[in-house]
């Protein structure tokens, strides 16, 4: 907890200061995601059920296919370009399941402001709609696995300041003991930016509260990990 309140306290001050590039390359190592990669998939097994939400084009979920391989893969990603993307994936892995669908706290439709880069990585919800966002389906993990969705063993979340609203919305989910790993980033100067100033500290009380240990891979990446009883 006190770990996370520093972390938010230090990126604010050095964001207002406009001083984020140099810390990145004083302070954040050149391969953190690699290393955040390499960290997720050594506790992945062949026979996991593994959630990829906020999927983006599929890397994460091209390397959970290649270690859940007796498992399934569950893309969600409602950008439909990216979305288009993934789908090729589909005619070779008969284990990925794909879905154009956001992930939050309710169910419904949401605006989504398109992300500037290549990747259009930097796609977020927007609650401010402008002419140029587009209208997505929303829903939960809860709903999602009352479905009849499998619960999932691993979840990675990557959803550009949203990541609260998702966890909000696996509330159950989080108290099921199949699930053994949440990953994500935490996008503190989103989360500022989107008014959640207190985001992190609740997202990690969150997890705590439901038996989970905190790995802060580095400043922003966290492994959240729990034994399967």
């Amino acid at each position: 907890m006190y770990q996370t309140a520093f972390f938010q306290k230090i990126r604010s001050l050095i964001r207002r200061a406009g001083l984020n590039k140099l810390f990145s390359n004083l302070f954040i190592r050149k391969d953190y995601e690699a290393y955040f990669v390499r960290s997720l998939l050594s506790i992945i097994n062949e026979r996991d059920i593994i959630y990829d939400v906020g999927a983006n084009r599929g890397f994460y979920t091209k390397l959970f296919l290649s270690k859940a391989v007796n498992g399934k893969v569950f893309a969600f990603e409602p950008i439909p370009s990216n979305y288009e993307s993934i789908k090729k994936l589909k005619l070779t892995e008969g284990n990925l399941n794909i879905f154009t669908l956001a992930l939050g706290s309710s169910r419904g439709k949401v605006s989504m402001s398109i992300g500037s880069d290549d990747l259009k990585a930097t796609s977020h919800i927007n609650t401010d709609k402008t002419d140029d966002d587009i209208e997505v389906e929303i829903d939960t993990i809860d709903n999602f696995i009352l479905d009849n969705n499998p619960t999932p063993n691993v979840i990675k979340i990557d959803v550009e300041g949203y990541e609260l609203e998702v966890l909000n919305g696996m509330k159950n989910t989080l108290t099921d003991k199949s699930l053994k790993v949440v990953a994500l980033e935490i996008h503190f100067e989103l989360l500022e930016k989107f008014g959640y100033r207190k985001a992190p500290l609740q997202i990690i009380d969150m997890l705590k509260t439901n038996n989970f240990k905190i790995k802060w891979v580095d400043p922003s990446h966290i492994i959240a990990t729990r034994d399967i009883k």
